[in-house]
Parts: C-alpha cells; sequence; structure tokens
C-alpha cells in the first residue's frame, strides 16, 4: 500500500513572507529584511536615524547621495556599508 504525504496550503501572510524577505549585509553581518525596502526605510528598519550630516551608506562599494536614499531599492545579496561620524573634541 503506497503512502501518500498531504500538503497544506501556505496561507497568504506565509506566501508574501517566503516571497518578499530576502538575505543582504549590512556592516558584513546578515541581515533578513523585507524584499520592497529602499535605503532610507532599511535606515528606519535598523533604527537609525536619517542625517544630513554624519551619515553615510555605500551599496556594494559605490557612495549613494544622500538625495537618492528614498529612490535606492535594496536587492537581494546587496553589501550595504551604514557610517555614523562622530565629532568630538
Amino acid at each position: 500500500m503506497k503512502s501518500y504525504t498531504r500538503y497544506r496550503p501556505l496561507d497568504e501572510e506565509v506566501l508574501c513572507y517566503i516571497f518578499l524577505s530576502m538575505l543582504v549585509y549590512v556592516n558584513g553581518e546578515e541581515k533578513e529584511i523585507s524584499g520592497n525596502m529602499n535605503l532610507y526605510e532599511l535606515l528606519d528598519y535598523l533604527g537609525i536615524t536619517y542625517r544630513e550630516v554624519g551619515l553615510a551608506v555605500s551599496v556594494n562599494g559605490e557612495v549613494v547621495p544622500k538625495s537618492e536614499y528614498k529612490n535606492r531599492r535594496v536587492s537581494e545579496g546587496d553589501s550595504i556599508e551604514i557610517i555614523h561620524i562622530v565629532g568630538g573634541g
């Protein structure tokens, strides 16, 4: 007698998670994020406050101008470096 495995269909929430999450590298550390994020949203997701001065972001070795943070989409496997410049004396 053959045995058959029944699979229950995935619900919509699970499917969205499967298809919309992706892996990126932030400062060398692997992170799983939503698959539909721009750099500005990524900073917010990571708890980093956007600043005009003292913050720089590069994607795959290319520095991204702040004016592009809301337009630049994050892609699967991107290597993102976030640099905070702190002044002091």
